[in-house]
């Protein structure tokens, strides 16, 4: 885990200790307040909207793009429609196209997911987020080996055992992944 996720999950046990912020299902009053909050002081400043609704700032901000709708939260409310699926598509494969030419595979190694540009295809698809983007690539467009039935419940057993006896002792990046 990365030091800001530790020191972000430490401050939110302080905190509940110290019962300084609330926690727990949303009420109504706390709506209205986080909505007032969120008018008075914007979208971007959830340390200023946390002090006057009395939870953390990271609770809010969530809250407000997830549940009540913040403008991030608009085309998230909405189904994808064809045209935002094609483009996307088409951008994934536009990326990895490109990024195989400048980048072989033989060389290249991978850390995570791909390593797909989510940011950059975001901002070219113009009317989903990275997250937005990134989920649906995985879930719909780009079937697990699992869907398609190309990975079997014996084959997580084998993967294990090799990186247990090939990479013992070695971080997760620094085995060759294409080897096994």
């Amino acid at each position: 885990r990365s030091q800001r996720a530790v020191y972000d999950h430490g401050t939110r046990l302080f905190r509940r200790l110290m019962q300084t912020h609330q926690v727990g299902k949303w009420t109504k009053d706390e709506e209205a307040a986080l909505r007032h909050a969120v008018a008075e002081h914007g979208e971007s400043n959830w340390k200023a909207v946390s002090e006057v609704v009395g939870r953390e700032g990271q609770a809010c901000r969530s809250h407000w793009f997830k549940s009540i709708g913040g403008k991030k939260n608009a085309a998230s409310a909405r189904a994808w429609t064809e045209d935002e699926t094609r483009r996307l598509k088409r951008l994934v494969e536009k990326f990895l196209a490109e990024r195989e030419v400048a980048e072989p595979r033989e060389r290249a190694e991978r850390k995570q997911r791909d390593d797909i540009g989510w940011t950059e295809i975001a901002k070219k698809h113009g009317t989903r987020n990275a997250h937005q983007c990134l989920r649906k690539w995985y879930d719909y467009l780009c079937p697990s080996m699992v869907t398609k039935g190309e990975w079997g419940h014996g084959e997580d057993r084998v993967l294990l055992e090799a990186l247990h006896l090939d990479y013992r002792g070695q971080l997760e990046w620094q085995g060759n992944w294409d080897d096994l």
